[in-house]
């Protein structure tokens, strides 16, 4: 029987501890060589499967995959990578490959005013969104990328605080939870560059 998590349930299947995990920063060590030589960023490192998603850098640029946890090995000074160059590269493709972009003013006039900064309306409790929290932004609909659950307004119609009625009709071309990936490469590459 495999570990309970503290809901009383397999991790694999709880639907609390997985959104935990997902969301969940990545650390030093997930950073990896595959079989192949390729350098990859592990996702859900920690998975009793024996395998884990990961993004991959290889000759055609970069791919979310499935890698095995056993064909795995660290990345140290003797592989010949320079760590620094390998995440600015990770870096470039989770922007490109999550049409993200890091916003150099604010995006909303609303986290300008006393009303504060405007939140995700997808997420409960809101989560805030703005400049001054890092927040990044969405390259298609030009809004703010929500950290917890990778929604924008791609696609969303709704009404402002001042009650105006808007409109996003793209909607964004990878799903949410490969996008949500694609924000922890980049929160990683951020944080340890």
């Amino acid at each position: 029987m495999a570990d309970q998590c503290k809901h009383g349930m397999n991790p694999r299947f709880c639907g609390i501890c997985l959104k935990a995990t997902e969301t969940a920063p990545l650390r030093p060590d997930d950073l990896v060589l595959t079989s192949d030589g390729n350098p990859a960023l592990l996702f859900k490192s920690g998975s009793d499967t024996g395998n884990a998603p990961a993004l991959v850098l290889d000759n055609a640029g970069g791919h979310l995959t499935t890698v095995g946890l056993t064909d795995v090995r660290p990345l140290d000074p003797t592989t010949g990578f320079d760590r620094p160059t390998l995440l600015a590269q990770f870096h470039e493709v989770a922007l490109e490959k999550g049409y993200l972009f890091h916003p150099t003013r604010a995006l909303t006039h609303r986290e300008q005013t006393e009303e504060g900064p405007t939140h995700c309306y997808h997420c409960r409790p809101y989560t805030e969104l703005s400049f001054a929290k890092g927040s990044l932004g969405c390259k298609l609909c030009n809004s703010y990328v929500c950290h917890r659950c990778g929604h924008c307004l791609s696609g969303y119609t709704g009404k402002n605080y001042l009650g105006q009625v808007f409109s996003q009709p793209d909607l964004l071309p990878i799903p949410w939870r490969e996008r949500l990936k694609y924000i922890r490469v980049v929160r990683f590459c951020t944080d340890s560059i």
